[in-house]
Parts: C-alpha cells; structure tokens; sequence
C-alpha cells in the first residue's frame, strides 16, 4: 500500500511521525478532493513544502490520486488529490456488559468487519483480553486482504481510569476489566496507538447526531448500571463534567441502602441499575438483561413495577444534574432504554419531585431508537476525530 519515497523526502521530514503533516490531511479530509495549489494557499505552506507532505501522505497510504485535469491549452496536467478512505481502519471496541462488540471500520465510516462476544461467563482478566486478541487478530487479517492499514485502536469500555496509567481501576459491572491498560496492551500486541475511553462518550457523540448544535442534551446510559454525560452538541461540555457525570451511578443516594455485588451500597445503581433489579425480583427466569427486558415486554407485573421504580429513583436523582448542566435534551440510551415506552410515567414522575410539567416537555425526554448503532456510530466519530485531531487524554469514569 505504501508508495516508494524519494531520499530528498526522508531528509525533510519524519516519515513515522504524522503530526507535521495532519493540517494537510486535515483540509484533505474536510475538502474531499483538492489539488496542490489549493492546498498550499489554504494552509499557508510554500508549494515546494507542501508537495513534500503530499508525496509522505502517499507513501504512507493516506491519501491517493483521484484523477488528473487536463489543461486547456499547453502545460502540465493538474493531480487531484483525496483521502483513501476506504483503505485505512479504526478497530473499535465497545464494552457493554455482558457483552463486547468489536467492529473494524473504515475512514468513511463503513463497517467491514463486525463481532459481538458475550462476556456473561468470563470472569477473568486473562479470558477477557483472549477474546479481545481473537477479534483484533481477524479484524487485521480482514484489513490486509483488502491492501489496507489498521492505524488506531479506540476501547469504549465501563469503569474509572487512572488518569497517569491509563489502567482501568474500577469496574463494578465487568470486574475483568480491572488492572488492564489498553493502551499498552495495543502497543505490545500490535504496535498501534490505541485511546481508552468511557462508554459515555460515544454514546454521547452518538445519540446527538441527529440534534442541533449548541443544544445543551445529556444522555442517560442505562444498561447493568447507570451513567449520564452532557454537553452542548456535538461536543462534551467540560472536563470537569464529564468526570462528574460519568460516573453519576456511583454516587450514594441512601446512607444505609441497599447492598449489590456489582455496585457500591446505597449508590443510585445499586437500586436502579440492571444488575441491582435482577437481584430484587430474585426470579430464577431472569438473569441477564434480555431476560428482565423479555419479561417486561411480556408483562411480568413485579418485573413492571420493579423496573418502574428504578426508572423513578433515576429521575428524581437526575433532577440536581439537569439543573447545573442546564440541560435542553434529554436523551435515555443503553439496552434498558428499550423499556423506556412501559416505565415513561415513573420517569416523568420522579422529574416532577422538581421539575413542572411544563419544564419535563421542554427536556422532550425519549429513548434512543438504536443505542448499539449509536455506540458504534460515537465510536466513529470519536476516533476519526482523535486520529485528525489528537488531544491529551482526559480520565473520565463510567458505570
């Protein structure tokens, strides 16, 4: 895939660091199909600088020349240039508990290759990265049968991470996740560069697609626990609120509440998060997420009221953070957010314990239509978004 390069290049710029050159691919990026010129006035480079970072952008398999103008008269014909988007790979991994799903996309955004992994009996560090190799090493055999490069690793997962390691150090509801650095993990594995994030955000990213910029929206993550991240779309609104909010399910609503193995005592998810309302209805037919969300559907009354209770407890808690983001939307996503048409009353009705009913049909609280596209769609975005425009990372925490 990479193209021969002159010595004169090699000279000038540093071929395995692409950081001099992301302005060019930038514009590149954005414009679809550019020329040199345009390029070099755009950016504000010399042509002789720019057509140095052009023919290294080839080289490493970034860009390609997508056809050749003819002039009118007499004179060279002119290169216009695009980005070889469909020849350069994302592999994603989204940690859901029970389940991972990992998908290799290309810079357009198509998936190419997909896996879903149940993780409900793998309780070990060693079984969990196992799975995670087996599906990275497909992925990879996937990209170069089609002359491609894999050049980042993006983990969306649940649980706090260390803002100096990197390393995940809390995970209640996947506790194989504790103690694994990722990002050192690609590193060993497969020498690429890999960023590890909370769940929130590509959900977050996600879930406001669709939403108009500069629309204050938060986005409820209820799943095997709960988690709320807000911005002002389509961006987080600060740092400082994405560590709060994220990890929203681990605040402690009731000084002696109730006990749950997958969640602080008294935290609001170990009443209201999907680990916590399995053990309360103690039903032997019900031990996963589809079996509660079967039941519910099915009419099993004390699964209702049991889920409707928690869907109250959420919105009487997510009262104060509503206020403080000063938020416009609010969005339920997550695989619980299914049952969001039978537990709507309760949700409304632990808003109102603050809210008018006025100020909830503001909010236009609903449910997403499909959070596992758009986990994988905010995964997307997020990491073509670190590739074009790396940021330090920023710890964030997730249910």
């Amino acid at each position: 895939m990479t193209k021969i390069i002159p010595e004169y290049i090699k000279n000038h710029l540093v071929l395995d660091d692409l950081t001099s050159s992301l302005p060019l691919l930038r514009f590149i990026d954005e414009q679809k199909q550019v020329t040199q010129a345009n390029a070099a006035t755009a950016i504000g480079l010399a042509r002789g600088t720019c057509n140095l970072h052009f023919q290294k952008l080839e080289h490493m398999g970034l860009i390609r020349r997508a056809k050749s103008l003819q002039p009118n008269g007499r004179g060279r014909s002119t290169i216009v240039w695009e980005a070889a988007r469909d020849k350069n790979f994302f592999i994603l991994i989204i940690f859901i508990p029970p389940f991972f799903e990992g998908t290799l996309v290309d810079f357009s955004g198509k998936t190419v290759f997909y896996q879903k992994h149940d993780l409900t009996h793998t309780h070990n560090t060693e079984n969990l990265l196992e799975k995670v190799q087996h599906f990275c090493n497909a992925a990879l055999v996937e990209a170069h049968k089609i002359g491609g490069i894999v050049r980042l690793g993006f983990i969306s997962t649940p649980g706090l991470i260390n803002p100096t390691t990197k390393t995940i150090i809390k995970s209640y509801n996947l506790p194989a996740l504790n103690d694994i650095n990722f990002p050192n993990w690609f590193q060993d594995q497969y020498n690429l560069p890999c960023i590890c994030e909370s769940i929130g955000l590509p959900l977050y990213f996600g879930e406001t697609l669709a939403i108009p910029e500069g629309t204050r929206t938060m986005v409820v993550l209820w799943g095997m626990g709960v988690g709320v991240i807000a911005g002002e779309s389509p961006r987080i609104v600060s740092p400082a609120s994405r560590m709060f909010l994220s990890s929203f399910g681990d605040v402690r609503i009731q000084k002696d509440g109730r006990e749950c193995q997958h969640a602080k005592k008294g935290s609001l998810e170990a009443h209201t998060g999907g680990f916590a309302i399995i053990e309360m209805l103690q039903d032997p037919g019900i031990q996963t997420l589809k079996d509660l969300t079967d039941a519910v559907l099915a009419g099993n009354a004390t699964a209702i009221q049991t889920t409707c209770s928690a869907a109250r407890t959420i919105g009487e808690n997510l009262c104060m953070p509503l206020q403080m983001m000063k938020t416009q939307r609010l969005i339920i996503g997550g695989p619980l957010s299914i049952l969001f048409p039978v537990v709507r009353d309760s949700f409304f009705e632990g808003l109102s314990t603050v809210f008018e009913k006025e100020e909830i049909s503001a909010l236009n609280p609903t449910a997403s239509q499909d959070y596992e596209q758009a986990l994988q769609n905010g995964a997307y975005i997020y990491a073509h978004q670190q590739f074009l425009y790396p940021e330090p990372e920023i710890p964030v925490s997730s249910p």
